[in-house]
């Protein structure tokens, strides 16, 4: 699939998206802020996303979308063994999992709006921001892929 594709998988969702520059991580646009209470439209998104070279930023918060941002793969390693000991396992492994250019970014909803948080090693990002998602591409070269779960 491509951004524009992307984009309206998530806005089916109900969550919002925005345009990132390509090979980059900074928004296209120069206030995104609205968009972390409104959806964007079809014409929007498709004026957003209609080259080949643009990178896709899922706002988080929406319908209490939190994603665990893991700074590496031992980061991620690590927190895998810990949570294979708890009954969420079989649900963490069903949700969507991207490989990112350092680590791993988890999507989960929470019940209740979660708060973001810095852990060692870890970033909660649960409202106020974004994060690529793929297909985007990194300022480094590497690709943003599903590699568990899926879209």
């Amino acid at each position: 699939m491509n951004a524009l594709e992307h984009a309206h998988f998530w806005q089916k969702l109900g969550i919002a998206t925005i345009p990132i520059r390509y090979r980059n991580k900074k928004p296209e646009l120069r206030s995104w802020q609205e968009f972390q209470t409104r959806l964007p439209t079809d014409t929007e998104l498709s004026k957003w996303f209609s080259g080949p070279f643009h990178n896709l930023g899922v706002v988080v918060g929406w319908r209490n979308l939190v994603v665990i941002d893991f700074d590496s793969d031992a980061e991620y390693a690590r927190w895998q063994l810990w949570i294979a000991r708890r009954p969420i396992c079989r649900w963490i492994r069903q949700t969507l999992q991207v490989k990112t250019a350092r680590g791993v970014h988890l999507y989960v909803t929470t019940t209740q709006p979660a708060q973001n948080a810095k852990l060692p090693g870890i970033d909660v990002k649960a409202q106020g921001g974004y994060v690529l998602s793929p297909p985007s591409v990194h300022p480094s070269g590497l690709h943003y892929s599903v590699f568990s779960g899926s879209l």
